[in-house]
């Protein structure tokens, strides 16, 4: 990891002083401000700069750091967990700019490279490797669980790709459940998008979920994640199933909108 390590040091990165806000002051800065929050970490700011300039900023961020950007959390929680990139199709620039440089990387459950550089674990996948396939960057992130996951930031310009105009709106504290999407995955997906959303809840206390969704999660979603073969996501939740099944249950009695 030589190579890395030198490459990271003639990275241009300039520190930030102190952990900043993360709350935007208008929707038009988001894009800004996503791209300010992920140059705060050395190592986030080193891979995405070296997408970015492999993609000559094509590349888009999606995901929960666009998320938690929006709903105000501080730098360091914005930067938890994964960084999600969306490629446009067809374009390997950054896989063989990451390789070059010895980034070893392994593949996830849908077979996307996911490349793990010190703290940071960074999963890349396409239009067309999406789910049944998509012609473009825009209609993949339609197709996204929910309706405040439905973002991307483009790298080189911070332009928004916001497909449902949520932004456009006043930022709504329910997650808008995506039924387009829910509504053809097989009971195991299910299984992975509830457990997505009862993660963001908890993430977000603030958010409610409307009475037509909490029914259409209750009638049509609960009896197929039940009946899902959880052997490769058990680890996903403390006790699996059996916890939570009814921890879930628990989360629409309270967050549902009567």
């Amino acid at each position: 990891m030589n190579n890395v390590q030198e490459s990271v040091d003639r990275t241009c990165f300039t520190p930030v002083a102190s952990s900043p806000s993360a709350s935007p002051t208008s929707v038009l800065h988001v894009g800004r401000r996503v791209l300010q929050l992920l140059r705060y970490s050395r190592d986030a700011a080193f891979v995405v700069n070296l997408v970015s300039q492999a993609t000559d900023g094509a590349a888009c961020v999606v995901g929960g750091v666009i998320r938690r950007t929006l709903f105000g959390r501080s730098a360091e929680t914005t930067l938890a967990g994964d960084l999600d990139f969306l490629l446009p199709d067809g374009d390997v620039r950054a896989f063989a700019a990451l390789d070059a440089l010895g980034v070893p990387f392994d593949l996830n459950r849908s077979h996307h490279r996911r490349y793990r550089f010190r703290g940071i674990q960074a999963e890349f996948f396409h239009p067309s490797s999406f789910y049944c396939g998509f012609a473009d960057i825009a209609s993949t992130v339609a197709f996204f669980d929910l309706r405040i996951n439905s973002f991307g930031v483009e790298l080189g310009s911070g332009r928004i790709v916001d497909p449902s105009g949520m932004l456009i709106q006043s930022l709504s504290r329910d997650p808008g459940i995506n039924w387009r999407r829910w509504s053809v995955m097989p009971p195991v997906e299910l299984a992975v998008l509830a457990l997505r959303l009862f993660r963001i809840a908890g993430e977000i206390p603030s958010l409610q979920i409307s009475a037509a969704d909490c029914c259409r999660l209750r009638r049509d979603i609960m009896p197929a994640v039940e009946s899902a073969d959880w052997t490769t996501i058990e680890d996903r939740h403390p006790g699996g199933k059996k916890t939570f099944i009814p921890m879930f249950e628990a989360l629409l009695r309270k967050r549902g909108v009567l």
